[in-house]
């Protein structure tokens, strides 16, 4: 099963994430509450505060270096979960 939000209009649903399906599903609508244009106008300005907090001057190439020489071998999931 997959769920994914969107916006109901009165007469259509729209995705608010882009999905990749081939076939034809069945689909489950669950409303879940009144839709308000000022709700997402604070995700996004949310979401936009966040826009430029990370700070480095390390180029992506010496970030990526560092992350991966970071990381520790564990045998916690030898035996799987």
């Amino acid at each position: 099963m997959l769920a994914v939000k969107g916006i109901y209009d009165g007469s259509t649903v729209q995705l608010l994430e882009q999905i990749d399906l081939k076939k034809t599903y069945y689909v489950a609508v669950t409303f879940l509450e009144p839709f308000h244009r000022k709700d997402l106008d604070e995700r996004k300005r949310k979401l936009l505060s966040l826009c430029g907090s990370w700070k480095d001057n390390r180029s992506p190439e010496e970030i990526i270096r560092d992350i991966h020489k970071s990381r520790k071998d564990s045998d916690r999931l030898e035996n799987g979960l």
